[in-house]
């Protein structure tokens, strides 16, 4: 038996703090989350707020360009 998706689609605008730029964006979405579920929007503000501070680690750390020889290595990174 097959899992039921969902397709939804998130409005957002966002105003840059620095210049005043206003960007509005659409996002589809597919998901395993029942129709009636009360307010999904919740659930893609979430995952975007862990994404924006894993994107902020890399692009400052830049986590992502580091070669890792041990095992070991990520975990001590992140420690």
């Amino acid at each position: 038996m097959g899992r039921n998706m969902t397709v939804m689609e998130y409005e957002s605008s966002t105003v840059k703090k620095s210049t005043g730029a206003y960007n509005f964006e659409k996002r589809l979405y597919v998901s395993s989350m029942p129709t009636h579920t009360p307010k999904p929007g919740i659930f893609v503000r979430n995952h975007w707020s862990i994404e924006s501070m894993h994107w902020g680690l890399d692009y400052n750390l830049q986590q992502d360009n580091i070669k890792r020889k041990s095992t070991r290595a990520a975990r001590n990174l992140d420690t």
